[in-house]
This record gives C-alpha cells, structure tokens and sequence, in this order.
C-alpha cells in the first residue's frame, strides 16, 4: 500500500479509534448500531462518516448486510495496518496524526 495515500487517511481524526472499536470484536465484525454505540465512547460520530469512504476504498473496512442487518467489519489489511507497529509508534509517540482523545 502506497504510504502516501494511507497517510491521507492515517491523518483523519477517529482513525485508530475506528480500527480500535473493531479490533474489540469476535472476528473483528459488529453490527452497525453497536459499532456507533461503542465508537461515541472514543471518538464522534462524525469522525466515521468523515472517512468511512476513504477506508472502503483502502480496502481497511467493510460493510455488508446480512439477515436485514448492516455490519462493518476490519479487514486482514486493516488489521494488519492497524497491528503495525512503525504506524502506531508514527501515531503515539510522535504526534504527527491528529490524536482524537477518549471522552
């Protein structure tokens, strides 16, 4: 994955807050209304509409209906790029990334 883009949306706000609420979750898959349930703790609502596109085209997520039921789940490339050490220590320790802290 070409780091330039993913910095693009490394940089948007709620970023590892999202790929933390899945990661939070059997076969990182839960269902929509949980997922927002869960992620209001960390981050807003608004941080996942921001870039919820940008992570369905990375391919780091996905939403799919099942049973009349909508789920989003982390992907093996979210879930690596979220396990990604030199990613977290760019997120954590540096502070390059915006950093949306818990409510």
């Amino acid at each position: 994955m070409n780091f330039d883009k993913l910095y693009l949306v490394l940089n948007k706000c709620g970023f590892f807050n999202i790929l933390h609420v899945l990661s939070l979750y059997k076969d990182y898959r839960v269902e929509k209304g949980e997922f927002y349930k869960k992620l209001t703790e960390f981050s807003n609502f608004n941080s996942f509409l921001r870039i919820k596109d940008k992570l369905l085209e990375k391919e780091l997520i996905l939403v799919d209906r099942h049973n009349e039921e909508e789920y989003i789940e982390l992907t093996k490339k979210g879930r690596s790029v979220y396990d990604n050490q030199e990613i977290n220590s760019i997120y954590l320790k540096k502070k390059v990334i915006k950093i949306c802290r818990p409510r």
